[in-house]
């Protein structure tokens, strides 16, 4: 989650024929968009937890 904070979310990838494909969320498999809910969870539970002065800093995270 320390890499979503300091870079932003990365979108799941797939590597096909040589190029790398974004992963769409209903193309996912369920165990992929358990993860991806999880990130999504941890990451906005992570942004509450912040001081008001703080997370103004992050909203277009």
């Amino acid at each position: 989650m320390w890499s979503c904070m300091i870079d932003g979310y990365t979108a799941p990838t797939r590597q096909v024929d040589g190029r790398i494909l974004v992963i769409s969320y209903e193309k996912m498999d369920e165990y992929g968009k358990q993860i991806v809910d999880a990130e999504k969870r941890a990451l906005a539970m992570i942004k509450k937890s912040l001081p008001m002065e703080i997370s103004y800093n992050y909203v277009g995270m």
